[in-house]
């Protein structure tokens, strides 16, 4: 091999040594910016998961605090709902006691009696009223069907000329609180004579 075909390959491999490098350096760039991209994604990310964390907790707490408001709230339905209920009670109490203590014990006349009659009346009536307004109403039985899910049978008695079970008498008043049954009416039946 002559020198100038030396010089030649030895610049050809220069050269290739060159470009190898260059393609090196270049790959080494592409590597470490990909790595530096992938790291800013990655902090990125982890930012977005610690919000996201973060706003879990907060829910979480949240909801503890709505359950603990909400059973409180509960708790306090219980404690005071009745309160407007007995607020309203207590003029009916303070008749009573007005009754009770303008009556001598010892005193039996006609007047008083007619006296406290009257005044137990008057009481009879403001107490029922109290209780029509808080939702409270009683089953009518007077001349009724008899109804299983109204009316609780204590006697039956048969009759001719009936078709179905009619209510003959009531031996203790039923009521209703809001449409929903608190007490059945306990009666006596009339139930159709067998033929």
């Amino acid at each position: 091999m002559s020198k100038t075909e030396k010089k030649h390959t030895d610049k050809e491999k220069d050269t290739n040594l060159s470009s190898v490098k260059d393609i090196k350096d270049e790959a080494v760039e592409s590597h470490e910016k990909e790595i530096k991209d992938l790291r800013e994604q990655l902090a990125e990310e982890k930012e977005k998961s610690q919000d996201n964390y973060n706003k879990y907790l907060r829910v979480i707490a949240d909801m503890d605090n709505l359950r603990k408001r909400s059973e409180r709230e509960k708790r306090e339905i219980g404690e005071y709902s009745m309160e407007k209920f007995f607020r309203e009670l207590l003029p009916v109490l303070d008749s009573l006691n007005n009754v009770f203590s303008e009556t001598k014990q010892d005193s039996t006349s006609v007047e008083d009696f007619k006296s406290i009659t009257k005044g137990l009346s008057l009481i009879h009536k403001q107490f029922l009223s109290i209780l029509e307004n808080n939702g409270l109403e009683g089953i009518e039985v007077k001349d009724q069907e008899f109804n299983p899910e109204l009316h609780q049978a204590l006697e039956k008695e048969e009759k001719e000329g009936i078709e179905k079970e009619i209510i003959k008498s009531e031996f203790v008043k039923g009521y209703k609180l809001n449409s929903r049954l608190l007490r059945a009416a306990m009666v006596s039946v009339y139930i159709p004579k067998d033929k």
